[in-house]
């Protein structure tokens, strides 16, 4: 069986892959990190926020997580929130950086200021800079 690893035929973004999941053009249980459980729908809602932040100069490793992205993951979320993961698509879409930078203003986008969880590897937590890891 051959792979087709053709660029054109798969989304090349967060938002790409959301407008797709929501069209119905992919199984959104093929999008996630491999060695972790994040998979779905929720992978794609934060991969579409990080591209958010990387385009406000704020890059992300794939597994960090803030605002309401850990509910997300675990199918918490409504529909309030898939219609703003539909703006920030066509927000990043327009490549417009005043509405770019206007969007991630929102608390539950911007990446907090305050320290939050990343994970140098799958399963293995540590603190930013500067704080201890939880115990």
């Amino acid at each position: 069986m051959a792979i087709d690893y053709s660029l054109t035929r798969s989304p090349q973004s967060g938002g790409e892959a959301w407008t797709a999941h929501r069209e119905g053009r992919i199984d959104a249980q093929l999008f996630g990190v491999v060695g972790t459980e994040n998979w779905g729908p929720g992978e794609i809602r934060g991969n579409a926020i990080r591209d958010l932040a990387a385009l406000n100069k704020v890059e992300m490793l794939p597994w960090d997580e803030w605002g309401r992205m850990e509910a997300s993951s675990k199918g918490e979320t409504g529909a309030d929130y898939d219609r703003l993961m539909d703006v920030i698509a066509q927000t990043c879409a327009a490549d417009d950086p005043a509405e770019v930078a206007g969007l991630y203003r929102n608390e539950d986008l911007e990446v907090p200021r305050s320290p939050v969880m990343r994970f140098a590897r799958p399963g293995r937590a540590r603190a930013w800079p500067g704080r201890r890891a939880a115990a």
